[in-house]
């Protein structure tokens, strides 16, 4: 048997009603509550199980739509829908996640139910400098790979002045390994004599 999303996302997101929501969207995957301020979007993908929560301001275009994760992010706040998404294939599951969701919007969501402004506009910056900070490690890491490839490779061909300007750019990211065959191969060129 299916579980019933909606019924049970709705017992789950009751408080919004007492928070002046009006439930204005509902189908099999899917509910949109409305204030006059702001919105709480649920979907449920049946396919993975994946359950999200978007709040975002009324009239706000979907670049300006955030979920609980980027919410909770931003308060650091330590719960489990933080660190990985949650999801639920049958109803038992897809009832306690919804209450985990319920629970956590109604205790660390509140500027944003309130329709706060700043509230939205600080977790705008706050995501931008995310992606900013995730797209700068992502091109470290990718850079960083290039290195070692080459690095190895080196090693591999006894080329320990290679090696050395290699990892030496890297130094201060290098694994215990790459540490030692760094220090290996500025032993062997002191040995031979190259500057």
């Amino acid at each position: 048997m299916r579980p019933r999303f909606g019924d049970l996302a709705e017992r789950a997101f009751a408080f919004l009603s007492d928070a002046g929501f009006q439930l204005t969207r509902s189908d099999p995957h899917r509910l949109l509550y409305e204030s006059s301020r702001s919105f709480v979007d649920l979907d449920w993908d049946d396919r993975s199980g994946e359950i999200g929560v978007w709040v975002g301001l009324i009239g706000a275009s979907r670049h300006d739509t955030f979920s609980l994760t980027d919410l909770l992010d931003m308060l650091d706040v330590d719960v489990p829908a933080r660190v990985a998404p949650l999801h639920a294939m049958d109803e038992d599951r897809l009832t306690s996640c919804l209450q985990r969701l319920a629970a956590d919007t109604q205790a660390y969501a509140g500027a944003a139910l309130a329709g706060d402004p700043e509230f939205f506009r600080s977790l705008g910056v706050f995501r931008t400098s995310k992606a900013v900070k995730l797209t700068k490690e992502y091109e470290k890491g990718h850079e960083q790979g290039l290195v070692r490839a080459a690095a190895e490779q080196a090693w591999r061909d006894h080329a320990f002045d290679t090696v050395a300007h290699l990892f030496g750019t890297i130094e201060h990211d290098l694994t215990a390994s790459e540490r030692g065959k760094l220090t290996y191969a500025r032993r062997q060129i002191a040995k031979s004599g190259q500057p």
